[in-house]
Formats: C-alpha cells, sequence, structure tokens
C-alpha cells in the first residue's frame, strides 16, 4: 500500500530576549546565522529591545538548538523556565548597570593619564602609572570592543569596533614597549613617545555614547511593558455557580468572567449579564464611555467604569485585540531601519582598506627607506592607524542628534529616537488623529438652553452640579466644570436617594421633588415630557447632549463638544505651507469628522476608523512612496505610530502613545510638527556634512600619515601628532553640529 505524505507542519513564530548585542553588526551576524540555519524561515533581531524574532520549523529546529548556535558565537538566547520566569526588564536593569559602572570607570581611570600625556610628556614615571592605570581601561571596560572584533574577525568582517580595538590595542601595546624597553627603542634611532591618553580617552568616550544609547533602548521597550500591564493579572471566574479568583494566564474559552466597577477587562468576549459603561478610549481615542449591554461585544484592557457584568471569554491569550496590538508594535519596531547604520556599512569597507594600507606603509618603508627603514616603516604604519581611527566618523551622527534633543527640548520636542529625527526631514505626508490631537480630547459643554424664567435658574444650576458629582462620567464632570466657572456651584445642595444609573444618568430627592440629569432617552422612559425629536437633535459637531428634569417636566437641556486646541488651524497651515500634505483619522462620526476637517483645512479625512484601520492608512500612503509621519495621542494610535516612518504623541496623550512615538509635543501644540520637520532638514544637513569632512580628513591625512611629503620636504608625520590630529578631526565635527543651536525653529 502506497504511503501518503504527511501534510507539513505549519512554522511558529517566538520571539526570544538576547544577550550581548552591542551594535549593528552583531545584529546582523546573528540574523545571518539563524538565515542559514536548516528549519529556520525567518530571523529578525529588535536591537532596541534586545530580542531575536524567529519564524521556524519545530519538527526540523528546536529553540535550544538555536541557543547553541548562538553561544558559539558569543551570545546568549534566553529561553522560558517554567519553573523561574525570566524578568526581562531585571535583565536590561543589569545590562544598563554594568555599562554605566564600565563608562564612569573608564573616565575616571582615563583623567589622571590624560593629564600626565597632555602636560607631563616626558615625565618617565608617569609612563609606568599610566601604563598600569590604561590596562583595566583596555581589558575591562573596553573588553566588548575586542570581543565583537575578534568575533566579526572570525566571520571574515569587521566594524567600527575593529579600529577601536586595533587602534587602542596598538597605541598601548606601542607605548607599552616605549615605556619599559626606551633607551632600546631610542638606540634605533625611534622615538619613545607613549600614546596612553589615546587609547584610554576613545574608549571611555565610546563607551558613554553606548550608554546613552542603552539608555534608549530600555525606553524604547517600555511601551510594550505599559501594553501588558493593561490586562489584570487576577481575575474573577463563575465555574460551577461559584466565584473564584484565578490567575490570567488560567482563563480558557468560554469561561464566565465577572468584572466588577473600575476594574479592566482581561479577555475579548461579550456581556452575557448586566450593563455599564466602557472606557474604550485605548482602541478608539475617543474619551466618551461607551454603554454595553446583553449580547454587546468587549476587549481586553478597557475600563468598566460602573456596575457589574458577566462576560463570556471569546477570544484570549495572544489572540485578543491587545495581545495583536502589543504583536503589531513589536514587530514595527523591529523592521526599523536607521540611517546611522550607513557609517557601519561604510565601515566595512573603510576598515579594512585602512588596515590594508597600514601594513601596505609599514612593508613600502621597510623596502624603500635605507638605513632609518624600521623606524620609518613603525612611525608611518602607526600614524596612518591612529590618525584613521574612527572617532570623527563615529561621531559625525550621534553629535548631530545629541545637539538637535537638545534645541529640540527646548522647542518642547522630547526626541526619544533618533531614528524619527532622520526620517522627519523625508516626511511628505502627515496624518493626524483627531481627538487629543487636533482637539481638547475631552467634552465640555457648548450652550444650555433653559426652560424655566432666568431668575430661577441660579438655584437649578445648584441642582444639576450636585446631581452630576456625584456620577464619575466625562460629561457629568463636563456640566460640573461648567457650573464651577460660572460660580454656580459654590454651595451644594443635600440631596437624599441619589441614584446613578450605569448608562442612563442620575436621580435624586430634594424638597419632595425628583430632579433627573441623563440621557434623553432615558429620561423620557421615566415619564418626562421632551420636545420633539427636531427640537431635541444633536448638533453635527456636539459629542452628546444631556438633559435636566423636575419630576416630568424639563428644565433645561445641555449640549457639549469637543473643542479645536488654540493652535490647530494655525499648526495646519504652517504644515501646508511647508508642502506637506496631511489626513485626518478618527473613530468619531463622519459628520463630527467631516465638519472638524472643514474648520482646519484638511481635504482627505476617514471617520469610524480602528486602530489597525489607521495602520492599514498609514501602510497604503508608504506603499505610494509616501514618507509618513503619525501624529496621536491615545492608545489607539499605537499600532499606526509603530509602523509609520515617523511617529509623533501629543505631551498631554496616553503614557503608550508616548512610549511607542519617537517624538512626544511636550507644549501639546500642533505647532510643533513644523518646529520638528525644520529642525529635522537642518540636522540632516549636519550629519551629511559631518560625514564628508570626516571622510574628507581621512582621505587627506592618511596620505601625509603615510609619509607621501618625506621624500620631497622631509616632513614625516610623528604618531602623536597623528593623535593630535584625529582629536582635531573629532572637535572639529562637534563644533559643526553646535551650529544647530543657532537654529531658528519657529517663525516669529
Amino acid at each position: 500500500m502506497e504511503n501518503l505524505a504527511s501534510p507539513p507542519l505549519q512554522s511558529v513564530r517566538e520571539t526570544f530576549p538576547v544577550q550581548g548585542m552591542t551594535c549593528a553588526s552583531c545584529a546582523y551576524s546573528i540574523e545571518t546565522t539563524l538565515g542559514k540555519q536548516a528549519g529556520v524561515e525567518d530571523a529578525a533581531v529588535n536591537l532596541a529591545a534586545q530580542t531575536v524574532s524567529i519564524t521556524y520549523f519545530p519538527n526540523k529546529i528546536l529553540p535550544t538548538d538555536i541557543q547553541h548556535k548562538l553561544r558559539q558565537l558569543g551570545y546568549t538566547l534566553l529561553l522560558p523556565n517554567a519553573s523561574e520566569p525570566l524578568d526581562v526588564e531585571k535583565l536590561h536593569q543589569q545590562v544598563l548597570q554594568r555599562l554605566r559602572l564600565k563608562a564612569w570607570g573608564a573616565l575616571g581611570l582615563s583623567l589622571p593619564i590624560f593629564i600626565w600625556g597632555m602636560f607631563y610628556h616626558h615625565w618617565h614615571t608617569g609612563h609606568w602609572l599610566s601604563m598600569v592605570l590604561a590596562l583595566p581601561v583596555l581589558a575591562w571596560a573596553g573588553q566588548s570592543f575586542f570581543v565583537n572584533a575578534w568575533r566579526l574577525a572570525w566571520q571574515g568582517k569587521s566594524s567600527m569596533d575593529t579600529l577601536v580595538a586595533l587602534s587602542t590595542a596598538v597605541a598601548y601595546a606601542v607605548s607599552v614597549v616605549n615605556t619599559v624597553f626606551s633607551a632600546w627603542v631610542q638606540s634605533w634611532g625611534l622615538t619613545s613617545d607613549v600614546y596612553f591618553e589615546s587609547a584610554t580617552v576613545i574608549i571611555s568616550f565610546v563607551l558613554l555614547g553606548k550608554l546613552a544609547e542603552e539608555r534608549a533602548k530600555y525606553r524604547s521597550t517600555a511601551a510594550i511593558r505599559r501594553l501588558m500591564n493593561l490586562q489584570p493579572k487576577q481575575i474573577c471566574v463563575v465555574r460551577n455557580g461559584q466565584n473564584i479568583e484565578i490567575p490570567l494566564a488560567e482563563v480558557v474559552m468560554f469561561d464566565r468572567i465577572l468584572v466588577r466597577a473600575s476594574e479592566r477587562i482581561p479577555v475579548d468576549g461579550k456581556v452575557i449579564a448586566g450593563q455599564s459603561s466602557i472606557d474604550e478610549s485605548m482602541l478608539t481615542g475617543e474619551p466618551m464611555p461607551v454603554e454595553k449591554t446583553k449580547g454587546d461585544q468587549v476587549f481586553a484592557g478597557t475600563i468598566n467604569q460602573m456596575g457589574s457584568f458577566t462576560m463570556l471569554a471569546e477570544q484570549v491569550g495572544s489572540h485578543t485585540q491587545l495581545a495583536r496590538l502589543i504583536q503589531a508594535v513589536q514587530d514595527a519596531q523591529s523592521s526599523k531601519a536607521p540611517i546611522q547604520h550607513l557609517v557601519n556599512r561604510i565601515a566595512a569597507v573603510f576598515v579594512p582598506v585602512v588596515m590594508g594600507l597600514s601594513l601596505f606603509t609599514f612593508a613600502l618603508w621597510l623596502l624603500i627607506g635605507g638605513l632609518p627603514a624600521l623606524a620609518l616603516a613603525l612611525n608611518t604604519s602607526l600614524s596612518v592607524l591612529i590618525i584613521a581611527c574612527p572617532c570623527a566618523l563615529g561621531l559625525a551622527t550621534p553629535t548631530a542628534i545629541t545637539v538637535a534633543m537638545g534645541k529640540g527640548a527646548e522647542a518642547g520636542l522630547l526626541i526619544k529616537d533618533a531614528e524619527q529625527l532622520e526620517k522627519m526631514a523625508r516626511v511628505k505626508a502627515i496624518v493626524l488623529d483627531k481627538t487629543g490631537t487636533l482637539t481638547q480630547g475631552k467634552p465640555s459643554v457648548e450652550s444650555v438652553t433653559w426652560m424655566v424664567e432666568p431668575d430661577k435658574q441660579a438655584s437649578y444650576f445648584a441642582l444639576l452640579a450636585a446631581l452630576e458629582s456625584s456620577a464619575d462620567h466625562p460629561l457629568a464632570q463636563a456640566v460640573v466644570a461648567y457650573c464651577v466657572e460660572r460660580k454656580q456651584a459654590s454651595t451644594l445642595p443635600i440631596l437624599t436617594s441619589l441614584e446613578v444609573i450605569a448608562g442612563a444618568g442620575v436621580k435624586a430627592h430634594f424638597e419632595g421633588k425628583i430632579y433627573r440629569v441623563g440621557k434623553p432617552e432615558w429620561l423620557e422612559q421615566q415619564g418626562v415630557v421632551m420636545p420633539s425629536l427636531e427640537q431635541r437633535n444633536v448638533p453635527a459637531a456636539a459629542f452628546s447632549i444631556v438633559c435636566f428634569a423636575e419630576n416630568q417636566t424639563l428644565l433645561a437641556k445641555i449640549n457639549l463638544h469637543d473643542v479645536l486646541k488654540a493652535d490647530t488651524i494655525q499648526g495646519i497651515q504652517a504644515l501646508h505651507a511647508m508642502g506637506l500634505h496631511t489626513y485626518l483619522l478618527t473613530g468619531d462620526r463622519p459628520a463630527v469628522a467631516q465638519i472638524v476637517a472643514k474648520q482646519v483645512g484638511i481635504q482627505t479625512w476617514r471617520a469610524l476608523q480602528t486602530p489597525s484601520d489607521k495602520a492599514s492608512f498609514v501602510q497604503m500612503l508608504q506603499e505610494k512612496g509616501e514618507k509618513v509621519a503619525m501624529v496621536g495621542d491615545g492608545i489607539n494610535d499605537a499600532q499606526a505610530l509603530a509602523v509609520a516612518d515617523v511617529s509623533v504623541a501629543m505631551g498631554k496623550g496616553t503614557d503608550i502613545a508616548m512610549d511607542v512615538a519617537g517624538v512626544t509635543l511636550l507644549h501639546n501644540e500642533l505647532g510643533g510638527l513644523a518646529a520638528l520637520h525644520r529642525l529635522a532638514k537642518y540636522t540632516l544637513q549636519i550629519i551629511h556634512q559631518n560625514l564628508f569632512w570626516a571622510f574628507a580628513y581621512n582621505i587627506l591625512c592618511i596620505p601625509i600619515a603615510a609619509g607621501l611629503l618625506y621624500p620631497f620636504t622631509g616632513f614625516l608625520l610623528d604618531p602623536m601628532l597623528a593623535g593630535g590630529a584625529m582629536a582635531l578631526s573629532s572637535v572639529s565635527v562637534a563644533t559643526n553640529s553646535l551650529r544647530l543651536f543657532g537654529v531658528r525653529l519657529k517663525d516669529k
């Protein structure tokens, strides 16, 4: 009988923490190595989160096999352990603490070495002291540079770490020889200069840069941690007629879950008993609670504001909307391609060329140098290696970015992700959320229409404020704030039989009468005589309408709406003046979206947008070749913020949006977008200038260091002068970056 082939197993995708990654070369090495393994379909490293996402076939390769392969490269893949779960946050803190200790330790040891080298260069005892102090700087603080360079060398590759390791090692080795055997060196006609300060200062400054980078990496993962914290750790399920508290991980499909007031909903499902108001702003971005009754859908991470209800679990674990949102943010973060990696790609060619030139210079002068051939060969080859140290190249991008961040902070731009600043210069499309971005993001009273005489309104104002102050609802809070602003709520009457009806309103007794405030439909059900439907239509731009009644008599109708921010129209006009295209996306009604878009001058808008709809719209623009910036303030914007080329959050938005976004507008003003775009363009110009001068410096100075002028002028560049020239190149790059402080970001 013929054997039928079994169907192929499906691949699985898992994300694992990785220790030991320090640069883009590490990420590239891991991705290429894993990509060649049988059974691995895809591997994507998230350098910021220090994780690797692997798609693999379990029947061909296991996580333990992958762990063993990475261990051979010098990296540690951390696998989950049921008895001791991974504490990724603790691991991040440990890495940060070690790097901080090494950076400041190296700087402390380098300071006396630098003073002796610069001001007491011929003090021989200082050479011995410097040799001793420099050893831990290289062997302990700078260990990662040498380890990374060694790993890459075994793979036939190189990076900026290669030049740092090679130049500091050669500088230290030559300095040791010149210190220990100074008399012998001088007898050969060679100078016995030492370069301990060059080796240690280079390592110290590069470590300080890596410390700042690691802090940024840790901050970038805060968004994922906050999203995960939106789900409760313990939930109450109804099993066999009893309420049982269990961990969230133990909930299964079709469990009946009791959700009490002020609790977060743990999983996706539907209401099967009870009713309540749910704050779904994390998904929709709209501050208005949504009324839920039997049969309505509810979603993980949203907040039950009032009342208790029982729900049926329909989607659990990784299948909830919140889990998919978390995965979308993680995937988008992994897919970033930062411009600063260009330097590492160039270094992959530049570094071997410099090393080859150094060896070629040594061999050439050894052949044609005559009597002092060895002295000339050592002098020139060492000068080439030192003068080509990658300091200027390494500083070209980060110094400009650092200055830009400081400049941005002065203008209320918190730039947490340098990639965003670099990409903003090329942005042509701006996608904007409505609520909290263009508008204030909270309901406010637009008007109150009284059905009673003016002389009675003051006493009714106090009753209205007393009723609404008992309800924890955005509409109620807006009404109370309106009363307080008009000094109509200084003395509130004492109400009796106060009752808050979830999703409807509030009622109470006062002086033998019943007062109600809430939805028109609820008041009508309670027997209140209401105006005709035409008379009580909600204005298109209004959030909602609230009615206030005494017994069966309507006293007042209150219209509430979301107001545009003061600078919104001016901010949109500034973007249009810079040639940028703007788009409005909102979870609100089409009528509201249309009116707001018309008010601010945006031609293209979309209403009733879910988080995935917003992300899809951004991706559609990207597919057309547009560089897109997404601006939002809510959890519902996190997915679109993550997939956009540039992500911007408003300063008064949710923590999730601000953590996902690379830039936060601290002043909560839309005008900050134009300032951000202007700053980004100037910064990119400075980066290009820095890279040009860094390479021009090397192209001009390396031939001189190699002794090109010696046959014609007798000039030979001393290695110590080479170190000075190298430092000068770094200073020139940093000085050029400081010009960003003079850039005017806002038009007067």
